[in-house]
């Protein structure tokens, strides 16, 4: 496609540099067009058509799925999936625009995952159990532990090195952010022990001693 841009503007009379910055800009064009395209499809056709059906049926996941928007997320992949079929068509390009639409795919993964989460919770609240024992503060770990992995492989995706390597400056990063958020993190492990050992419940008094 790229060639058949090219060739026509030279045979306007288009300047070569000019007729290639063109046709790349017009791919990229008609390309992301393509992915939005089949993006609303999904969004407005597939999606409210589950939708539709979720509604009707007697289980509870496909609401708690509908409601959290995880489909949502998970249809953002299309516009990239087209982008990198249309990579090889870009001169120069294309090497770039793979690592780009590779690391927006696990981006919107890490965001439906977060969104599934959610759902897990939602679902779990309605159990009696979760009065007692909730699982939120558990689910924000798994949320954190994710989002950090997913940010290491995007950054090893762009730049083209292996994960291990980030993880040695990282380590040392992590290092002292550890002693700059020592309270907030203390506080937070200090709710999961409180979880975790039953120590407190809705409708308990909390005395704290005057000075």
């Amino acid at each position: 496609m790229f060639d058949a841009i090219y060739n026509f503007l030279i045979k306007q009379g288009v300047n070569q540099s000019v007729a290639e910055f063109l046709s790349t800009l017009s791919l990229l064009v008609i390309s992301l067009a393509v992915g939005f395209v089949f993006y609303f499809i999904v969004k407005n056709i597939v999606i409210k058509i589950f939708t539709v059906f979720a509604k009707k049926s007697k289980t509870k996941w496909d609401d708690a799925i509908i409601e959290h928007k995880v489909f949502n997320r998970l249809a953002l992949i299309i516009p990239a999936l087209v982008l990198k079929w249309f990579a090889p068509s870009f001169p120069g390009g294309q090497v770039w625009i793979g690592r780009i639409t590779h690391s927006f795919i696990i981006f919107c993964v890490v965001l439906a995952f977060d969104k599934f989460l959610n759902v897990v919770n939602d679902i779990y609240r309605r159990f009696e159990i979760s009065k007692t024992k909730p699982i939120k503060g558990y689910l924000q770990i798994v949320k954190i532990f994710v989002y950090i992995i997913a940010f290491i492989i995007i950054i090893s995706v762009l730049l083209d090195r292996s994960p291990l390597l980030l993880l040695g400056g990282i380590g040392a990063a992590t290092a002292v952010l550890l002693l700059i958020f020592q309270n907030t993190i203390l506080g937070f492990v200090a709710g999961i022990q409180l979880t975790e050992n039953d120590m407190i419940r809705l409708g308990d008094w909390i005395e704290m001693p005057s000075r």
